[in-house]
């Protein structure tokens, strides 16, 4: 692979990004709010949210700012969405019938 070459991002780095946004969505916050509560920019969680690449110590922040179990981000603790929200690794799917 070439020196300045993208890879995609794993299926589980992707994982990570959707169950980000999904406890974003579940406080009622914003990326941005995300971003101020983490001491990050706004670009930097939009990143976290699209490819699930972050470092341990921003995914702390994370943990604590969203307070949710560190295991669920790696998928060992699943815990129940909230009544009437789909599970963020079955997108629509979930909630469809």
């Amino acid at each position: 692979m070439a020196k300045h070459e993208k890879r995609e991002p794993s299926e589980a780095a992707l994982r990570v990004g959707r169950r980000i946004a999904w406890h974003i969505e579940r406080v009622g916050w914003s990326q941005r709010r995300l971003a101020r509560e983490c001491g990050v920019s706004e670009a930097t969680v939009s990143g976290w949210v699209n490819t699930g690449s972050i470092k341990v110590e921003n995914l702390e922040r994370i943990i604590t700012a969203l307070n949710v179990d560190a295991g669920y981000f790696w998928g060992a603790v699943v815990p129940d969405p909230p009544a009437g929200d789909a599970d963020p690794d079955q997108g629509d799917a979930a909630s469809a019938g």
